[in-house]
């Protein structure tokens, strides 16, 4: 089975973590706006292998480190009020990071 290699894992992740840092100062729809081509394109270039256990791995770190993003943006709100403002459901997905339009500067 081909699958991702573990280098190309550790870059995505890296460039992940890096974004995220560097991005202290911008709101959740730039944050969005910004991640959705990477995620994209990285999932894109993997369709075609056997990735689901990757995939899920990698939702599962993106999630912490969007997560960690937050916390540290707002390290004063309640968590509750936290997810109120910057997750959804779509669909039957739980959890689902969004920005609002009002959010740009």
């Amino acid at each position: 089975m081909v699958k991702p290699s573990k280098q190309s894992i550790v870059r995505f992740k890296k460039k992940i973590s890096s974004f995220l840092q560097k991005s202290t100062q911008k709101t959740s729809l730039q944050v969005v706006l910004m991640l959705n081509p990477i995620l994209r394109g990285w999932g894109n270039y993997y369709q075609h292998v056997v990735s689901k256990d990757v995939f899920n791995a990698l939702g599962h770190y993106i999630w912490t480190r969007v997560w960690a993003w937050i916390c540290k943006k707002h390290p004063k709100q309640p968590r509750k009020a936290l997810v109120k403002r910057f997750f959804t459901v779509v669909d039957k997905r739980n959890w689902v990071f969004y920005g609002l339009s009002g959010d740009v500067k």
